[in-house]
């Protein structure tokens, strides 16, 4: 539900709250690493989700793409 609420804001003002990042984030920790117990699966997801964050803060300096001008 608070995907689906995140891609709605997103859709409607171009702009997703930190709080709703925050809780995702939260969600996907706590209920997805309790549900899947693979616990191998979790560092894998942590690792690309820092390269990816890497490569877009690249690109964010460069001016390529996101936030207010």
């Amino acid at each position: 539900m608070t995907l689906i609420y995140a891609a709605l804001m997103d859709l409607r003002e171009f702009r997703i709250r930190n709080e709703i990042i925050i809780i995702l984030g939260g969600l996907f920790v706590v209920v997805y690493s309790a549900l899947s117990r693979h616990s191998a699966h979790i560092s894998g997801n942590v690792g690309l989700a820092a390269v990816t964050l890497v490569i877009m803060l690249y690109y964010y300096h460069r001016g390529a793409m996101g936030g207010l001008t």
